[in-house]
């Protein structure tokens, strides 16, 4: 879990990812981006650098495990005997443990979904992106990866194992809900 934030050197930005295997990734100004083939620049840099912090103070603050009956009981109890003391608290993984139960997700494709709904571009982005996160699994992942993406449906298939029709209508019903719900 991540619970140090990064700082931003304006002399010399870099940006270092290091994955669940123990490589690492460095982002400079200049490199180009093997997501949409653009140069990199200082200000995305910051923006990755910003998305980083924004995890640790979520881990720090917001991820915390729901706690049982016994476990607030235990708390109160605890804070009762020790006046004046806070108890510790319980918390969640971060993203590389969310991404770990999901084979066809790794951080670096979640922190990119991340970046992205970050843009503020666009105003109604966050309301289609909630769209996007009521639907189903399938639905989100193909209109994801057909839309925004730009896959074709027989690459949408081969990757979800699925049939193009299968997809083609996971898509076209997810086109349906945001026309409906936006």
């Amino acid at each position: 879990m991540k619970f140090h934030k990064l700082t931003w050197d304006e002399e010399n930005p870099v940006y270092t990812y290091h994955t669940a295997t123990g490589t690492s990734i460095s982002i400079r100004p200049g490199d180009v981006s093997p997501y949409d083939g653009k140069v990199v620049t200082a200000e995305d840099i910051k923006v990755l650098i910003s998305c980083f912090n924004a995890e640790v103070r979520n881990n720090i603050k917001n991820c915390k495990a729901p706690l049982s009956k016994k476990e607030k009981e235990e708390i109160r109890e605890w804070e009762e005997a020790h006046p004046g003391e806070t108890a510790p608290k319980k918390w969640n993984a971060s993203l590389n443990h969310i991404v770990e139960n999901h084979e066809e997700m790794d951080s670096s494709s979640l922190m990119l979904e991340i970046f992205n709904r970050s843009h503020p571009e666009n105003p109604s982005a966050d309301r289609l992106w909630e769209l996007i996160d009521q639907m189903t699994e399938v639905q989100r992942r193909a209109l994801v990866l057909f839309r925004i993406e730009g896959m074709s449906l027989k690459e949408i298939s081969a990757l979800l194992g699925r049939s193009e029709s299968a997809i083609s209508r996971a898509v076209s019903r997810a086109e349906d809900f945001i026309k409906k719900n936006f």
